[in-house]
């Protein structure tokens, strides 16, 4: 069996750890409560079995007092920290009993009877008892743990509160005669309290990682509502102005070709963004698994949602593409949009479309800002990221960034390079060609 030595330099070395992870974890994630005082109950225990190891070489009474004070302190902050972490009161009268105890009388046990290290265990035995016994009855009280979780930490403090309870008793039958003593039950009392230490970091991380994996579904939850809510209220508007725009080009009120040419792009827009509402709605009513597919003429479709007579087609006659028309849709006008946004408003957008090995493949060439230096280059198609080049236009930097998610959802890669004498290149590949003629 380890000597005490021993198992004192791997607790502290532990308790560095866990104090480390905990402050880490405190900095990173300052709303979840009680981080601060979990991880200082670390520091207070490795500090007091340290004063402990130190005090039996140079001063025993003082080492052995604020060594116990130290690991009386950091019962009281793991009290604090779990009261915390569950939203429940602390135990003051607890903490006051366990430091006053430790504090106080401490000092007379070791000067009117210093060599009666069982009373001092038992008496810490079953302080600790009694702490743990506390934090089982904080944890019964939790309601936001998942239930086989809550049971497991429940048992565990309840576990842990009777080991200390029964080693307090046990302690009087053996009567060691110090921590260092080579009795075989001061190393398996030392040993529990390492093991139980090691199992409350673990079980710390696995509480903390449940609680920010809880407020992380509740947030994208009150998200998803507020799309849905959003998604639903535009499907009104977006159908006024759809039948308005139809009413407009069939009534034919001006002839002149560039308010026709408004008419059908207010038309395309509003085709456009009630395709992609309803398909938000959709998936939110479905699921993320649901998808509509169909074989459509995949050129067909690229040359009714040309948005600008500035838009070059290269297309072939017919292209057969099975995957999601409306997403599709959505993809090639997000990408032209942008190639036209970031172009001067005489330049020309050079649209090809080619099937090769089941796959297609559609270019948009323009003659805009580019893509500027390479550090933006990488950052491009990320949530609300606009390159120092483009911050001119207005925008808000999604729609490259949809762009890849859909192509991504149609196991596709998009590409982006620069043009030859000025301007960017993106690429569109994804599977479900069938062919081109």
């Amino acid at each position: 069996m380890l000597d005490a030595k021993t198992i004192f330099v791997v607790s502290i070395l532990s308790d560095t750890i866990f104090c480390l992870c905990g402050l880490l974890l405190w900095r990173a994630q300052p709303q979840v409560s009680g981080m601060l005082p979990l991880a200082m109950t670390f520091a207070a225990r490795g500090l007091g079995l340290g004063v402990l190891v130190a005090g039996h070489a140079f001063s025993p009474f003082f080492g052995i007092w604020f060594g116990n004070l130290f690991l009386a302190v950091s019962v009281v902050l793991m009290l604090e920290g779990f009261a915390r972490f569950l939203g429940q009161p602390a135990p003051r009268r607890l903490q006051i009993a366990l430091v006053a105890t430790v504090g106080i009388s401490w000092p007379f046990l070791l000067w009117f009877r210093p060599e009666d290290v069982t009373l001092r265990m038992s008496i810490i035995a079953l302080l600790g008892a009694v702490s743990y016994g506390y934090c089982a009855l904080m944890f019964v009280r939790d309601t936001t743990l998942p239930v086989v979780l809550h049971r497991v930490t429940v048992t565990w403090w309840c576990v842990v509160s009777a080991v200390c309870a029964a080693s307090g008793f046990v302690v009087w039958l053996v009567a060691p005669r110090g921590l260092f003593d080579a009795n075989p039950f001061v190393g398996v009392y030392l040993l529990l309290h390492l093991l139980s230490f090691l199992v409350k970091g673990v079980m710390t991380a696995i509480l903390v990682g449940v609680r920010l994996r809880g407020e992380l579904l509740t947030r994208i939850d009150d998200e998803r509502a507020q799309l849905l809510m959003l998604s639903h209220e535009l499907r009104t508007p977006l159908a006024i102005v759809s039948r308005s725009s139809e009413l407009l080009d069939e009534a034919k009120a001006s002839a002149d070709p560039s308010d026709a040419r408004r008419v059908a792009q207010i038309r395309s827009a509003a085709s456009r963004m009630s395709a992609l509402v309803e398909q938000f709605l959709i998936r939110a009513r479905h699921g993320s698994d649901h998808e509509r597919t169909e074989r459509f003429d995949l050129a067909e479709d690229i040359r009714s949602l040309a948005p600008s007579p500035r838009v070059v087609l290269d297309l072939p006659k017919q292209l057969t593409f099975t995957g999601d028309r409306k997403m599709m849709g959505i993809i090639f006008s997000n990408i032209v949009d942008n190639a036209l946004k970031y172009s001067p408003p005489d330049s020309l957008v050079d649209v090809s479309l080619r099937a090769s090995g089941g796959r297609m493949h559609l270019t948009v060439m323009d003659r805009g800002v580019g893509l500027g230096p390479d550090e933006d280059r990488m950052r491009l198609g990320e949530k609300f990221f606009r390159a120092p080049n483009a911050r001119g236009t207005v925008g808000m930097g999604l729609g490259l960034y949809t762009v890849r998610k859909l192509v991504a959802r149609h196991g596709g890669t998009i590409t982006l390079s620069p043009r030859e004498g000025g301007g960017a290149v993106a690429t569109i590949t994804c599977p479900g060609a069938a062919h081109g003629a």
